[in-house]
């Protein structure tokens, strides 16, 4: 009797359960295009309604990133005491052509990416941090490539498409987090030089806030060739490598340690990275699962509210212009996301 009550349930909870299962696995899966949509919006989605115009003027990373005791997790990259490569493009020539606005009389803040943090304000009118949550929040870069455009104007371009000798070109970039920012230049895939942070920028800091705008070189240059990379002969396989770090990497000089390597007679800079601790530092990029979204907004001109961010150090608002490319961390738990972007010169 058991044994048949038992048979008679069995089959009714099949026959409850088999079209669950069916219908699940109906389910349309995300598109590519669906998946940009997401990306695009998670890393979008810590933008303020209005632009951070208080939290965010200590834009430029005032102050000197220090290398601490906390960073002995994170890849250490060794200096490499080798003479610097004599490159005819003005973007390998000089690490001084590589610089972003500067905000001077603030004083630097560690980086909170470990946990998302809201600020808020007291009664006595001071401003104190208070938790919101502890999750760790996905690592995102953005970054829009600018050309000069017929009008003077600076228009955005693909990254992409291929450069010609004397094209001029400057790079936006937006991080979701505050953290700690890197930029070295290759040529031919040949050494690696750091071209930011630079010790006549803030320093040779190199702390950025989550979505205040930076350009390389900065637009606000005295000259206007110091504000833009130009494509000079011979031409040559160009290649970026951007890397957003939580803490500061090991190893690393910035601040005043960058400069006193820079104003020893004994070293050339820009600063070179050993080629051991190089290729440990190319291998977090291929070991970091990191998703894509990309615009088609070739031609669109710089608009003021952009001009103006880059200028101040504000936040972005969620009104803004969004980058043309966005790429996002697969895991909240990611120590650094390192974005390789080659330029094509002929």
């Amino acid at each position: 009797m058991r044994c048949k009550l038992f048979s008679q349930l069995l089959l009714i909870a099949l026959v409850c359960v088999v079209p669950v299962v069916a219908q699940e696995g109906q389910q349309p899966q995300p598109t590519p295009q669906d998946e940009e949509i997401m990306t695009r919006g998670a890393f979008l989605t810590t933008r303020t309604k209005t632009g951070n115009k208080e939290a965010a003027k200590a834009s430029g990373g005032a102050g000197a990133a220090v290398t601490t005791p906390e960073t002995a997790n994170a890849p250490a990259v060794a200096a490499n005491n080798s003479s610097s490569n004599n490159s005819k493009k003005s973007i390998a020539k000089t690490s001084g052509n590589a610089r972003a606005k500067k905000t001077p009389g603030k004083s630097e803040r560690p980086a909170k990416d470990d946990k998302v943090v809201a600020e808020v304000r007291p009664p006595g009118g001071g401003r104190t941090t208070g938790e919101v949550e502890s999750k760790p929040r996905q690592l995102g870069l953005g970054y829009t490539f600018f050309t000069l455009g017929d009008n003077g104007l600076a228009v955005r371009t693909d990254s992409s498409r291929q450069f010609r000798t004397g094209e001029a070109i400057r790079v936006a970039l937006e991080t979701n987090t505050d953290g700690y920012l890197y930029i070295f230049h290759t040529e031919n895939d040949g050494a690696p030089s750091m071209i930011f942070p630079d010790t006549r920028l803030n320093g040779g800091g190199n702390f950025v806030r989550a979505h205040v705008p930076y350009e390389i070189p900065s637009s606000a240059e005295a000259t206007e060739e110091m504000r833009w990379f130009v494509f000079k002969d011979p031409p040559a396989a160009e290649r970026l490598y951007i890397v957003l770090a939580r803490q500061p990497l090991a190893g690393v000089p910035t601040g005043e340690a960058l400069a006193n390597y820079c104003f020893d007679a004994q070293h050339t800079c820009p600063w070179r990275p050993a080629a051991a601790a190089w290729t440990e530092l190319k291998a977090a990029q291929e070991r970091e699962q990191v998703a894509v979204s990309k615009v088609n907004d070739q031609g669109r001109a710089r608009t003021a509210d952009e001009r103006e961010a880059t200028s101040r150090g504000l936040g972005l608002g969620a009104g803004a212009p969004t980058p043309s490319v966005i790429r996002l961390t697969a895991s909240p738990n990611a120590k650094m996301l390192v974005t390789a972007i080659d330029l094509i010169h002929k």
